[in-house]
């Protein structure tokens, strides 16, 4: 698993063998938009099938929202959540395509997110399971042999109402997931080349230089994540997902 740092994506890769000896090659790739405020990509290629006899790739979306358990003694850590903070009012399926309504329980904020399937080629659509916790997609076939790969692209929108999530959504299919990669790419190396902090040292051996220097990039794109650019948002306090501090 790599985090790029200098194309903004998080890419998984595996090869994998099952028990009964199967085999297949894994790629996952991970986008969370610098361009598009509202939109994250996610890629599924499955190739080098070997012994595959019947092939499903399900693309699941989880509205079920847990709050880990923390130490209430240690005031660094938030209390936790007795209840779930969040209560789904409303979700629905349009053929690829996950329309999903939240609103905090408190406050009663409400927000839209719409997660969207492009059909996988050479898979076929299976009808989407709709759950308590959530909705899947499942896409289904019999692996041709030979170096054939299947690829699921998956497109995810948060905004503030459904209608605004879909047209945001149309927009990104539209340009396609190569093209927001590119657009990801260029954000960030523009942003290294306004903020690189690079290490010179003649006292430091080599491989320790390079680790201060990772670590110092590593950083510095977590603060570019975490940071808000649109004059009304600031760093969020531990991180985007921490819960310190509720």
């Amino acid at each position: 698993r790599k985090l790029l740092l200098d194309k903004g994506l998080l890419v998984r890769q595996l090869k994998w063998t099952s028990p009964k000896g199967r085999k297949m090659k894994l790629k996952l790739t991970r986008c969370v938009s610098m361009e598009r405020q509202h939109i994250a990509v996610i890629s599924c290629n499955v190739s080098e099938l070997e012994g595959v006899e019947s092939l499903r790739i399900v693309s699941g979306c989880n509205t079920e929202v847990i709050s880990h358990q923390t130490d209430k003694s240690d005031p660094r850590t938030g209390a936790g959540f007795l209840h779930s903070p969040l209560e789904c009012i409303e979700k629905k399926i349009e053929l690829d395509r996950a329309i999903i309504i939240q609103e905090t329980r408190n406050s009663k904020l409400k927000f839209a997110e719409v997660i969207s399937n492009s059909h996988c080629a050479g898979l076929d659509a299976l009808m989407p399971e709709l759950k308590d916790d959530g909705i899947d997609f499942h896409y289904e076939g019999q692996p041709k042999v030979g170096p054939d790969c299947y690829t699921l692209e998956k497109f995810i929108c948060f905004h503030e109402t459904e209608e605004l999530a879909l047209k945001e959504i149309n927009h990104a299919e539209q340009t396609g997931v190569n093209v927001i990669f590119r657009e990801q790419e260029d954000n960030v190396k523009k942003f290294w080349s306004l903020a690189d902090i690079q290490i010179r040292s003649n006292t430091l051996e080599t491989a320790d230089a390079l680790s201060l220097q990772q670590g110092i990039r590593f950083n510095l794109f977590s603060i570019y994540q975490s940071a808000g650019r649109d004059g009304k948002r600031n760093i969020a306090a531990k991180g985007l997902s921490g819960e310190g501090y509720e």
